[in-house]
Order: C-alpha cells, then sequence, then structure tokens
C-alpha cells in the first residue's frame, strides 16, 4: 500500500535545503500535471510531503486532493481536505472548488485515508498572529467593499492604505512575517497570506509609502514565505519586473461591452466562456543571457526555470482545476475599440 506522511509544519527549527527539495519535486509534480500524467504528479507530491523539516503548503494539498480524486484515490483526497478545512479553509468552499465538486458527493462518502498520511495535526496556529493580521487585511477591505468605492471612498481608501502600510512597518520593526504554518488560512483561499493585500496596495497618492523589499527578502532566506508570494510582492515594492520575471504572459482582450471584465469583479471566469470577447495571448520574449541571469536568481529563491515557469502559466489558462500559486504570470489588457485591440494583436 502506497503511504506518506506531512510532518509537523511548526518546526521551529527546520531544514532549509530540504525546502528547497520540496519546491522541486512540487515543480516535478506540476508539470507532470500539465501533462497530465496524474501517477507520477502524485508521486511527485507525496515524496515532496514526506521530506523531513518542510513545510507543505496548502496549494500543494489542494492538487494533490484533485489529483487523487483524477486517480480514483478519495480517502487520501478526502483526508488533505480535512487537513486544509483544520488549517482554516471553509468546507463547503473547498468542496465547490472546480477538480473536487464533480467529487463531492463520493468525497463525503468516501471514508478518510488511516494510512500514515498526516502524522500531527494541521498547524500550531499563532491566534495572537491570525487576529492581528486579519484585522488589517478587514481594515484594508472596508471601504473597498461598499459600492462604487473607488468613486465615493477613493480618498479613504488611500488614506487608509497608507496609514496600514506604516501599521505593518511598525510591527516588522521588532517581527517577521508570519508563515503559513503560524496563521494558516482564510476561508476562502489557501494560497494568499492576509499581509499580501497590505503591500500591494501600499500606495498614496500614487508613490509607495513603504518599501518592504528588505523584509520580505528576510522572509524569502529563511523560508517563511512561498517564493512565488515573496519575489511578486519584492518585484512590486522595487518596481522592476525582470528580476525574477513573473510576468511573463499578456493577454489582450477586446471587450467593448465589458462583459468579461464585469465578470472578472464578481468571480474568476475563463475567457473562453465568453465567446464574443475577443482576445490574443503574448509570451514575453526575454534575450537568452537575460534568460540565464534571471533563472539564477529563480534558483536562488527557490522557483523553477522559466522554462517551466512558462508551461504551467500557459496551461493554467485552459484548466482551472489546478491552482499553482504562482502570483502575476499573467497580466490582462483591455481595448474598447477593435481599432486599438488590432492595433497590438497585428
Amino acid at each position: 500500500m502506497s503511504y506518506f506522511m506531512l510532518l509537523p509544519c511548526w518546526c521551529i527549527s527546520r531544514d532549509l535545503q530540504n525546502q528547497f527539495k520540496y519546491f522541486d519535486l512540487v515543480n516535478k509534480a506540476e508539470l507532470a500535471i500539465c501533462d497530465s500524467n496524474y501517477s507520477t504528479a502524485s508521486k511527485m507530491y507525496e515524496k515532496a510531503f514526506a521530506l523531513p523539516q518542510s513545510y507543505s503548503y496548502s496549494k500543494d494539498l489542494q492538487n494533490y486532493a484533485v489529483v487523487s480524486c483524477l486517480l480514483n484515490q478519495l480517502s487520501k483526497a478526502k483526508k488533505c481536505l480535512s487537513v486544509l478545512s483544520a488549517r482554516g479553509c471553509d468546507s463547503s468552499w473547498l468542496y465547490s472548488l472546480a477538480g473536487v465538486e464533480s467529487f463531492k458527493e463520493k468525497l463525503k462518502a468516501a471514508k478518510e485515508f488511516k494510512g500514515k498520511l498526516i502524522r500531527d495535526n494541521i498547524v500550531k496556529i499563532d491566534t495572537v498572529k491570525k487576529n492581528y493580521f486579519d484585522s488589517l487585511y478587514k481594515a484594508d477591505q472596508y471601504y473597498r467593499g461598499k459600492p462604487n468605492a473607488y468613486v465615493d471612498f477613493k480618498d479613504s481608501i488611500y488614506e487608509r492604505d497608507r496609514q496600514l502600510a506604516l501599521e505593518l512597518e511598525r510591527y516588522l520593526g521588532t517581527n517577521e512575517l508570519p508563515a503559513e504554518w503560524e496563521t494558516g488560512n482564510s476561508k476562502n483561499n489557501f494560497v494568499l497570506p492576509s499581509y499580501w493585500a497590505l503591500i500591494r496596495h501600499n500606495m498614496y497618492n500614487g508613490q509607495q509609502t513603504v518599501n518592504f523589499s528588505n523584509y520580505l527578502r528576510q522572509a524569502l532566506t529563511g523560508k517563511r514565505i512561498h517564493p512565488y508570494i515573496a519575489t511578486a510582492l519584492i518585484e512590486n515594492s522595487i518596481g522592476n519586473l525582470n528580476e525574477f520575471r513573473n510576468d511573463i504572459v499578456s493577454i489582450y482582450i477586446y471587450d467593448s461591452a465589458k462583459v468579461y471584465l464585469t465578470a472578472k469583479r464578481t468571480g474568476d471566469p475563463q475567457l473562453s466562456e465568453f465567446p464574443g470577447v475577443e482576445y490574443c495571448i503574448s509570451f514575453l520574449a526575454i534575450d537568452t543571457n537575460k534568460v540565464r541571469a534571471i533563472n539564477s536568481r529563480r534558483s536562488e529563491a527557490g522557483l523553477e526555470p522559466l522554462e517551466d515557469y512558462k508551461k504551467k502559466v500557459a496551461f493554467s489558462l485552459k484548466d482551472r482545476r489546478f491552482l499553482f500559486g504562482f502570483i502575476g504570470g499573467i497580466a490582462e489588457y483591455f481595448f474598447s475599440t477593435r481599432k486599438d485591440y488590432l492595433s497590438v494583436y497585428n
């Protein structure tokens, strides 16, 4: 019988070398998914989860759950979903996700895996940290959640963003950015940490309030943050998208009636669901010498080479059952006139 073990995710001292091995194995699993080789993907995930003193990210447990469903290993999938639920994700939301939803009834009827799938229970959540960062995120979203927010509450949003950036800077003067194994996940998100929004919204009157890049690099070096998240936020903070080149695909969209754009604001639709909307995809061409330099920096951060990344980004455009968790990768540009759209397309 095949089995694997998730080691305690709350170890104070973790093996950073094993965490790099973890990222490499997960990359191999994700590439296998792109090739519909679910058996290989399952084996790679299991090897990654079995590494001692490394943390198994929630996004990887979710993808493993989907792979397990496709391999008809429902007991393993159900166990992973129960782990995610205990980490803070809403159970009904998990069962509604693409890739799992079609197996929903069978999964609920399945018995939970009794082998050595997981040794310790979930994460040892620091409730003080979690509550603090949840409160910051709630404050960030307060005005944004109101109707016509960016018109009626524009000044309030920007002032709130400035205040929250300064508050986060104050906190980081004596603390580190929290890791996923400390704060767990939110109800409907197992990829982004709550502080993500604060750093991305860190602007006031068009100017960055705080440069968080050094704090992010420290967290990245200590492997307290997933490299996709860290590198995207670093690029955002320093205003240089070429350091790790996380934005590699551009989609040009002719959407004169703003049908797709409106749908995006309330969900996560696929372009193919809107037949009246024209679009084209462009992959960024990068000079060979620059690729070497970028790949070197990506490797140091724990990221895959650009070619692997490009393959996964392209795959994500057509298959929503899996969520690899990269931030960026795809930039969308909207055009209201066909003339402007064609000027780019041609």
